[in-house]
């Protein structure tokens, strides 16, 4: 016989037993939900809260939810779904855009973006979503200039552009050994190696590398239109002397094709070698001949550029070398030509300046875009 002591410890055990049986029940009743997106950057809502950016995979309790997955510019898909226990739901998202978006692609990384006068991004930026309508796109590229247009957005696409600045300027990359040279470009300096510059003008350029305790090296380097260009110098810690001396004495003087000023150079220490040396001078067939520059002592160069005359606007030769008739380096090759040292003799475009401006070119998928571009 059970005593009233023992039943009043009994009925509350069974109690606390038929609360817990049910809760443990329904702890162990969960399912995983499995959602996929067609668009990236889509977030996942489950019954109001935040599950997590699709694609994702979550395990959830079972029963009934609502689930939804939102993304700016997009309309919002919403699905019902009863998950059971211990089973895999998938749910496929395919939203539909409602805002356009803007896409804009450039071939210098630093250059600024703008959209409506408000900076977007800097290189290649995505804006989405943008309103629809007619904006104004500038991209300001430094020294590579800067573009200004009118671009139409349609509202249901993703419009790419793309503003190519660079056009056809070119890269340069000079390299020395030992590093911590000075490099000059056509008189401009660049620092010290290893030394890049970009943009530069396409055409034939001078370069001037310095180093204390090294020779100096002077030479001419072909920049092509698009193309990175390098070159690679070895230093060395001993050289020789040039001097020119032109006549008339205000010559334009140039060494391996590097304008150097006008009348007489003194140059050194120079790396020990051949150099090209050429003067010219209105009204004056051009100076052109090697010189050899040993590793000690100086090596000069008397300049002297023969006059000729016009007669009835046609040269008249006077009793000179072929080679220093007017006109005779530019019509070989270009400039180009080779003297007897075996030195290639290159005739230089000084200060080159002529750039056909940015290209541009306007996103074509899908091509039902119209473009209305404003060059400045």
């Amino acid at each position: 016989m059970t005593s009233p002591t023992g039943l009043r410890i009994v009925a509350p055990l069974i109690g606390l037993i038929g609360v817990l049986i049910p809760q443990l029940v329904f702890a162990q009743a969960e399912g995983i939900l499995d959602v996929k997106c067609n668009v990236d950057g889509a977030v996942v809502f489950v019954d109001g809260e935040l599950l997590g950016e699709a694609p994702i995979v979550e395990i959830i309790a079972a029963g009934p939810h609502k689930i939804e997955v939102q993304r700016e510019a997009f309309a919002t898909h919403k699905e019902s779904i009863n998950l059971p226990a211990d089973a895999t739901v998938e749910v496929i998202a395919t939203l539909q855009r409602v805002l356009p978006g803007l896409e804009v692609e450039t071939d210098v990384a630093t250059a600024r973006i703008l959209l409506d006068g408000e900076e977007i991004g800097q290189g290649s930026t995505i804006l989405d979503p943008v309103e629809p309508g007619s904006h104004t796109l500038v991209v300001e590229g430094g020294e590579f200039g800067r573009y200004e247009g009118k671009i139409e957005l349609p509202e249901v696409r993703m419009t790419p552009v793309r503003v190519m600045l660079r056009g056809s300027l070119g890269t340069l990359t000079v390299n020395t050994t030992p590093e911590g040279a000075s490099v000059a470009v056509d008189g401009r300096s660049y620092g010290q190696t290893p030394a890049t510059i970009d943009p530069i003008q396409p055409g034939q350029r001078g370069v001037r590398i310095t180093k204390d305790g090294h020779s100096e090296v002077i030479q001419s380097v072909q920049i092509e239109e698009g193309v990175p260009t390098a070159i690679d110098v070895t230093l060395v810690p001993e050289g020789g002397m040039l001097e020119i001396k032109p006549s008339p004495r205000d010559a334009m003087v140039y060494v391996n094709g590097v304008q150097l000023g006008e009348g007489k150079q003194v140059l050194g220490p120079l790396k020990p070698g051949t150099y090209s040396i050429r003067a010219t001078y209105p009204g004056h067939a051009d100076f052109v001949q090697p010189a050899v520059v040993d590793a000690s002592g100086k090596t000069r160069v008397a300049a002297r550029l023969q006059s000729f005359n016009l007669s009835g606007g046609v040269a008249q030769a006077t009793t000179k070398p072929v080679h220093q008739r007017p006109g005779f380096w530019a019509g070989i090759g270009g400039g180009a030509a080779a003297v007897a040292a075996g030195i290639i003799i290159t005739a230089v475009a000084v200060n080159q300046t002529t750039d056909p401006g940015p290209t541009i070119i306007p996103g074509t998928d899908p091509p039902s875009t119209t473009y209305t571009w404003a060059l400045p």
